[in-house]
């Protein structure tokens, strides 16, 4: 009789599937442009991100629905962007809250930026509780198309 040493089966189906997401994301190395370094730093407050990559350009997205845009700052270091804030409570004067299930409070997300953004022309808007950042390619990292002619 031998004896085997006990894996829950928790331990089995999180090995299986970081080796079946690394298989899926090898040769797809613009997927790991965005890589996220810390989601929050302050608790519950994580706001979701997008990104889309455009021919010219990629586009974030990040839902922050009331945040006002006076209380965001965004910031570009060494190839990390920044963007922290605060979701402040509404609550009025001489008012009682009997429920909420809001989290209010000092939100960070920092994420690596590939280095072909320009980060002198990264625009920013904010609209609708959606901060929506531009960040255009280095001419060098736009590749133009070229049709092949057949012979």
């Amino acid at each position: 009789m031998s004896i085997v040493k006990w894996y829950p089966a928790t331990a089995r189906f999180e090995s299986l599937y970081d080796t079946l997401f690394d298989d899926v994301l090898q040769g797809f190395d613009h997927s790991r442009q965005f890589l996220s370094a810390g989601n929050s730093e302050c608790g519950e407050l994580t706001p979701k991100i997008e990104v889309v990559e455009k021919k010219d350009s990629y586009v974030l997205r990040v839902e922050l629905p009331g945040v006002k845009k006076e209380d965001v700052d965004i910031s570009v270091s060494h190839g990390v962007l920044k963007i922290t804030g605060e979701l402040k409570s509404a609550e009025e004067e001489g008012s009682e809250c009997y429920c909420s299930e809001r989290a209010y409070g000092k939100f960070q997300r920092t994420l690596q930026i590939p280095s072909t953004v320009d980060v002198d022309f990264i625009e920013a808007k904010h609209k609708d509780g959606i901060l929506e950042l531009c960040m255009p390619k280095t001419k060098e990292a736009i590749v133009e198309e070229k049709k092949i002619k057949i012979a």
